[in-house]
């Protein structure tokens, strides 16, 4: 009985997680497509101008133009991250490359951690960071540790992930600012438990001399469980 509301709840917390995300990326091309809305309003103002016989000039038709490309360049990478993100629960375990990982989720994330009035930089210099796992597991893993910080009161950043190498493990690190009273009882800490816990990962966490707590992520050679 207890296995069954385990599961179910470990269900609830990846759609909660997998509808956050799509729900955020949503709002992001949405924008894009408001924009785009905007600027073909302004061409429309531009043509009839023209039709009256004025003179608009080339470099106001130049502007908006450019104004699109660039908003559908934008809506691209925006789609493309998104689909990244819809694939990675194809797969309970394959060996995949946890900085593409990083990077790609760090990227799905943008939208989330600018709201919240900070950044996020990464330092991602891995030689070999091949690892197998879950993929799904490991972005929930790696959004729940941001959001340990997001939710904070205080000031969450900025923040700066970094991986680096250790014998036959591989090391993410999470820093950021403050955390609020009472983290180790939040949503966000109770999924990163979990996620690290069946993705057999190693979770650490530390508070340097000038206040900034660090997560570790430790990934070793074959502790996945899956």
């Amino acid at each position: 009985m207890n296995q069954v509301k385990n599961q179910q709840t470990r269900s609830e917390t990846e759609m909660l997680f997998f509808g956050r995300i799509m729900a955020s990326i949503s709002h992001e091309i949405n924008n894009v497509m408001s924009i785009v809305g905007q600027v073909g309003g302004l061409m429309e103002d531009l043509v009839a101008m023209e039709e009256r016989g004025g003179e608009v000039g080339l470099e106001k038709w130049r502007k908006q133009t450019e104004r699109i490309v660039a908003q559908a360049a934008r809506g691209r990478d925006i789609i493309k991250n998104m689909n990244r993100f819809a694939h990675s629960i194809d797969h309970p375990r394959k060996t995949f490359d946890v900085v593409d990982e990083t990077v790609n989720m760090l990227k799905v994330l943008e939208r989330l951690i600018t709201n919240r009035g900070t950044s996020v930089s990464f330092h991602l210099a891995c030689e070999n960071s091949a690892w197998t796992g879950a993929p799904f597991l490991y972005r929930l893993l790696i959004f729940s540790l941001i959001d340990s910080f997001l939710s904070s009161d205080g000031a969450p950043g900025p923040l700066v992930v970094s991986c680096r190498e250790v014998d036959a493990s591989i090391e993410i690190k999470i820093e950021g600012g403050e955390l609020e009273q009472g983290w180790e009882d939040s949503e966000a800490w109770t999924s990163a438990v979990e996620a690290s816990q069946r993705l057999g990962a190693s979770l650490v966490k530390e508070t340097n001399l000038s206040g900034r707590n660090t997560f570790k992520i430790i990934l070793n050679e074959g502790s996945d469980p899956q």
